[in-house]
């Protein structure tokens, strides 16, 4: 690679460190990998096949290094994508990855036949969770839950996303499949991050006292997903003080 690439990362794993003390962002790692070139993340509601088709998409794009934005506009800006450049590249990239933990939410919602009231209650607690979690533990301004990477993003994701059909799939097997088995059958051989999501954050949370009871809804998925809790039970952190943006 050229000294002077930029490196646009599209990764919406969640990655903690070894004693889940902290989130390790995966700009963060690529820079360590590739001799500290300067790293962006790209993240919004782009559904692939849909942009083949030439419809409309956006996303946003962090990147800490203002003078590298004109290039990155003239690469990723056309007449059908529209990007909007922010300096928190954490922020940006933790969106991405944390909305797919409210797409498992969703996904056991739907998979017990609930509809739209109880997605839209699940999206609301799930979006005011990540933004206390992005100020909490990554430093970084709610505000970007306004973004494209932000609320466009998870709305998109828990009405089509491949997570929430994946959780479906989890509920209606009534506990006898594993994550793995049901990827396995429905994903054609993709492998998505969303449930590995639910146990990163899980295991951050749970490192860290009163946590688990700070994020009900996240730590409801979890046991949920993990732990045999009745899918049911996802009303209850419905029910709980939420926190405010």
């Amino acid at each position: 690679l050229h000294q002077d690439c930029v490196i646009v990362s599209l990764i919406k794993s969640l990655k903690v460190n070894s004693d889940c003390s902290r989130v390790v962002p995966y700009s963060e790692v690529l820079a360590a990998g590739l001799s500290n070139r300067p790293v962006a993340a790209l993240m919004g509601p782009n559904i692939y096949r849909e942009m083949a088709r030439d419809e409309f998409a956006e996303a946003t794009i962090g990147c800490a290094h203002r003078e590298l934005w004109p290039v990155l506009v003239e690469l990723f800006e056309t007449p059908l994508f529209h990007v909007d450049l922010l300096t928190d590249l954490v922020g940006v990239e933790m969106c991405g990855c944390l909305k797919n933990t409210v797409t498992i939410t969703c996904g056991i919602a739907k998979g017990l036949g609930w509809g739209e009231n109880v997605k839209a209650a699940i999206i609301r607690r799930g979006m005011l969770e990540i933004g206390q979690f992005l100020a909490e533990f990554m430093g970084s301004d709610k505000g970007v839950l306004l973004q494209a990477c932000g609320v466009g993003d998870i709305v998109l994701s828990c009405n089509a996303g491949r997570g929430q059909a994946l959780a479906a799939a989890f509920v209606e097997a009534g506990g006898r499949k594993s994550w793995s088995e049901l990827e396995d059958e429905i994903m054609n051989g993709m492998r998505l991050p969303d449930w590995h999501n639910v146990q990163n954050v899980f295991k951050l949370l749970d490192a860290v006292p009163g946590a688990t009871e700070r994020y009900p809804l996240l730590a409801q998925t979890y046991r949920i997903a993990f732990e045999g809790a009745a899918p049911t039970s996802v009303l209850e952190p419905l029910r709980a003080a939420a926190p405010t943006i």
